[in-house]
């Protein structure tokens, strides 16, 4: 993207945040501070605030064809009185060239008048102001009840077809993401809505957001979206209709599909599967196709976070959807392996896919049995991987952490054989890990299996130094008795090998223990002082000066304590005498 693009980009999704309620004047002419975004109090409400006297005399003079500033035609506009203004005086603020005027002029029209017009057409321009055209949409929402269903459909379409202009789709971005949010800035008073007038609404709302996903530019722009899957939540408290349901699905897919190009999505922006399952439960009929098309994509993160969805909702699955599933098992993908593992790492794995990937059932098998067979099908590591949510975006996906008791058990196996390969890490590095954090709920004696199976093996204790280290230098709190434990167990040379690697890293390790003891809340000071200050060149000879300094201190202060003790025993002498 070239700058010029990249710049535009900027403008339009800084455009937003900033009110134009808070627009100053200087000499007949707007601004703001694009530098910072200005925050509106209602201190500046009140001292821009124009009088009645003012207003009837602005209204007088628009009358009468006397031309009104643009700067005095804005404080009308967004007057207490606004809007009880007259047709004419908006249909004069239309002819202005700032937008925002013309924006809050058309928002005021099709809020209080345009639901009378026999005709909306004239006012529906495709190559207006962005602004000018939300707010005519906007607007006409507030009044949506009062409109002609021909009316209703003409602004429908009209905005519709407006938001494949980029600075359209931008501009509406946020009024579509929080349409629930009665506390959101541009939001419709829903404690005011009939609940009638509030399934109309959403309806409106399903179908410019269907149209808004279909044409959303995913190159440039990110969706919120936590308030993406909040919103399409809630609309199912008001959209029952299977067919709106996958209609939205389909649409979100599309914009999945172009956003996985360019974005790497979380869990929330994926979970269109778990909005489709909840919006369609057991009725099965009408949603193969998007389904099907849900099992299809190619990418690794967005197939996982599908199937997921689908075995946590076994139950409600037709048997051919049940097949499209199993038979997914037993394709070509070359993440195949993922995809199985995150099908096992479900709270309940349902019988035929435990037949289908491993061929026989894990649920009454001994733990060491189960980690054979995974080990046998090569899925052990990555059901780890799934478990753990390591490494990205395992964790982001959301799939992680799903079925405790099945996988503390693989990893508490794990860490007891002695095969130190990736899977042994990817356990180590949970256990430490949970250790670290002071959490022994889930994996029972925890505190024993540190103790007893890795750190009484130099080999296993080599790799819980190395991930001990790790962790520590990941965390923002401080555990001692770990680095303690893992320093008894350990040779005189295998210590000095931890400090030289600590001391390599010592930034690293000593970044998050500021204001919590620093490093001495991680060591003993013996140890500081005897075995990483002496690796740490700078450092020590800082520290030697500091020591050598105290020390000719000390000498100075002893020598006049002396002198000065001489002194008075010579004084005490002479009165003697």
């Amino acid at each position: 993207m070239n700058q010029n693009k990249k710049r535009f980009i900027e403008v339009l999704m800084y455009g937003p945040s900033i009110k134009n309620d808070g627009i100053s004047w200087y000499d007949g002419m707007p601004y703001f501070k694009v530098s910072e975004r200005r925050r509106f109090s209602y201190f500046d409400w009140l001292h821009d605030e124009i009088s009645s006297g003012e207003i009837d005399s602005l209204a007088k003079k628009i009358a009468d064809g006397i031309d009104v500033s643009p700067e005095k035609m804005w404080k009308f506009l967004k007057s207490r009185n606004s809007k009880v203004l007259s047709l004419s005086i908006l249909e004069k603020a239309l002819s202005y060239d700032e937008s925002f005027i013309r924006g809050k002029a058309i928002r005021l029209i099709f809020e209080n008048y345009a639901y009378k017009f026999e005709k909306v057409d004239e006012y529906l321009n495709s190559h207006e102001h962005p602004e000018v055209i939300y707010s005519l949409f906007r607007g006409a929402l507030s009044s949506w009840r009062r409109y002609s269903s021909e009316s209703r459909r003409l602004i429908l379409n009209y905005f519709k077809n407006c938001l494949n202009i980029m600075s359209v789709a931008i501009r509406t971005k946020k009024f579509l993401e929080n349409f629930e949010d009665e506390y959101s800035r541009e939001s419709i008073n829903w404690s005011k809505v009939e609940e009638k007038d509030k399934i109309e609404l959403w309806n409106v709302w399903h179908e410019i957001f269907v149209e808004f996903l279909n044409e959303f530019p995913s190159r440039y722009v990110r969706m919120d979206e936590p308030h993406m899957v909040r919103v399409t939540e809630h609309s199912l408290e008001y959209i029952k209709n299977e067919e709106k349901v996958i209609d939205l699905s389909r649409a979100w897919f599309n914009w999945l599909d172009r956003y996985l190009q360019y974005n790497l999505p979380h869990d929330y922006g994926m979970s269109v599967a778990q909005y489709l399952m909840d919006g369609t439960g057991n009725k099965t009929d009408s949603r193969e196709n998007i389904f099907q098309l849900l099992l299809s994509t190619k990418k690794t993160s967005f197939i996982t976070t599908n199937i997921k969805v689908f075995i946590d909702c076994w139950n409600n699955l037709s048997d051919k959807e049940k097949r499209m599933v199993l038979d997914l098992y037993k394709s070509t993908r070359k993440d195949v392996n993922w995809v199985k593992a995150v099908s096992l790492n479900t709270k309940t794995i349902p019988y035929e896919i435990q037949v289908e990937i491993l061929g026989e059932s894990i649920d009454n098998k001994a733990i060491s049995d189960v980690v054979d067979i995974l080990t046998k099908k090569g899925l052990l590591e990555q059901c780890l991987n799934i478990h753990c949510g390591y490494p990205q975006p395992l964790w982001w996906n959301g799939y992680h952490h799903n079925n405790y008791i099945l996988w503390d058990a693989v990893i508490v196996e794990v860490l007891r054989r002695n095969e130190l390969n990736k899977t042994f890490y990817i356990a180590l590095r949970e256990v430490i890990d949970l250790l670290y954090n002071y959490d022994d709920r889930r994996i029972a004696n925890i505190n024993d299996i540190y103790e007893e199976d890795l750190l009484k093996s130099p080999e296993k204790r080599k790799l819980a130094f190395e991930t001990l280290l790790n962790v520590t230098v990941n965390q923002n709190q401080c555990n001692k008795e770990l680095w303690d434990l893992l320093f008894q167990y350990s040779s005189q040379e295998e210590i000095e090998f931890y400090f030289d690697k600590i001391a390599k890293d010592i930034e690293l390790v000593q970044y998050y223990q500021i204001g919590e003891g620093d490093i001495f809340a991680l060591f003993d000071k013996s140890m500081i002082f005897k075995k990483i200050y002496p690796r740490l060149e700078v450092d020590n000879l800082i520290k030697s000066l500091v020591e050598s300094m105290f020390t000719l201190y000390k000498v100075i202060n002893d020598s006049k304590n002396t002198l000065e003790g001489f002194k008075d025993k010579e004084l005490s002498s002479s009165i003697k005498k």
